[in-house]
């Protein structure tokens, strides 16, 4: 079985738009049905899965593992289930066909077509109920989908065994070439003989058109008296099942690794740490807030002072305007507003520096004499010397005064 499930999940990857759900739906209906089989064929010019029934599946050994879809079937019969490419959005395509088709053919029912198709109030409303599933996520293993058609045909068929096929009639013996005897007259009779009573084979009733209400009702139970076990679980996928072992493999490593003291990550820190950095993250978070305020109330401040700033820059800027204005007229040349200089007045300016550079003379000295670049008694004469000069100039000054 496990290889036929691997086969399954191989061939539906390329056909199928949904092929794990397909995969999901057909895998239950072969583990619980024993006598379907699964095999891919060309139908209307595509590759489709093909579930089908076979005669030779009722071995003691495998009688107890699921059911059998055609156990009342009686005569023989044989069913064919297509899976459109756009399952489950499209319903299944269900073909009923008598095992020997020599003898029997089929026959007209409330349930089939004359080409031998399945009808029924579930395949009609599939579109409608099917058209948004994506997944089995939720939907309890007995209340799949395809699990449920083939529930209600296994219905069907037990509780109307003989409804789905009738004998051919065989054709009439062919006339014998011997000549017939003479007629010899038959005595009189006394009495009107009784004719024999005619016999008409009455086909058996066809079941009355369930209705989809009743329909949905009986199609989600499984019947009495097929089984009253529930069906089996959603077999996992094969690939799934590799990657869940691996990682369980590797959990189990790790955890070893952990309980060494060898890990490659590192320890927890202790409870004190962690507490310590959250009460750092709250202080760190309050100052941030209020850093975030004070930021606010100075955009707010900027934001009312930005004109007043903006006006005194301008006043700014037009009195500048207004002192260059003043430092290039004619009124700001000092020149202009002088008085030429007569000899008298120059002779007095030369006695002014004099004098000055007499005072940066002596001052000179002194400052050679502090720091000993010349000897006391140079000073002295250097000094006597200079004062004498200043004392003459200082005469003149007051003289022109």
């Amino acid at each position: 079985m496990q290889a036929v499930l691997n086969w399954l999940y191989a061939a539906v990857q390329p056909l199928y738009a949904n092929p794990i759900l397909t995969y999901q739906d057909v895998s239950l209906v072969l583990s619980v049905f024993q006598d379907v089989r699964i095999r891919t064929e060309v139908a209307n010019g595509a590759l489709l899965l093909k579930l089908y029934t076979v005669q030779d599946a009722a071995d003691t050994a495998d009688a107890a593992a699921g059911l059998r879809l055609l156990a009342a079937a009686s005569p023989p019969l044989g069913v064919q289930v297509y899976l459109p490419r756009d399952y489950p959005q499209s319903p299944p395509v269900v073909l009923l066909a008598p095992a020997d088709s020599k003898s029997h053919t089929l026959a007209a029912s409330t349930y089939l077509t004359q080409a031998g198709t399945f009808t029924h109030p579930l395949l009609d409303a599939w579109t409608y109920t099917h058209a948004n599933s994506r997944s089995n996520d939720g939907v309890p293993p007995r209340e799949n989908r395809l699990l449920v058609l083939f529930y209600t045909l296994h219905r069907l068929i037990a509780e109307h065994p003989s409804i789905w096929v009738q004998r051919i009639p065989s054709l009439p013996p062919k006339p014998s070439r011997t000549l017939p005897a003479a007629p010899t007259r038959a005595p009189a009779p006394t009495t009107p003989a009784e004719s024999p009573a005619v016999t008409s084979r009455v086909p058996p009733p066809l079941p009355p058109p369930p209705s989809s209400s009743s329909e949905k009702t009986t199609a989600t139970a499984s019947p009495a008296s097929s089984s009253t076990a529930l069906p089996p679980q959603l077999p996992p996928n094969p690939i799934r099942q590799a990657l869940i072992r691996n990682a369980s493999e590797r959990l189990n490593a790790e955890l070893l690794t952990l309980l060494n003291g060898s890990s490659q990550y590192s320890p927890l820190p202790p409870i004190s740490t962690v507490l310590e950095n959250q009460r750092k993250l709250v202080a760190s978070y309050d100052t941030f807030n209020r850093t975030a305020k004070s930021i606010e109330g100075i955009s707010t401040s900027l934001g009312t002072n930005t004109p007043v700033v903006e006006l005194k820059s301008a006043e700014a800027s037009a009195l500048i305007e207004k002192v260059r204005n003043y430092v290039d007229s004619d009124y700001n040349h000092e020149e202009n507003l002088l008085l030429p200089l007569d000899s008298r007045s120059k002779q007095l300016h030369d006695l002014c520096f004099r004098e000055a550079s007499q005072m940066d003379s002596l001052h000179f000295l002194e400052l050679l004499f502090n720091t000993q670049k010349i000897s006391f008694t140079d000073y002295v004469e250097n000094v006597r010397k200079v004062s004498r000069e200043r004392a003459k100039v200082l005469i003149w000054i007051n003289k022109f005064n």
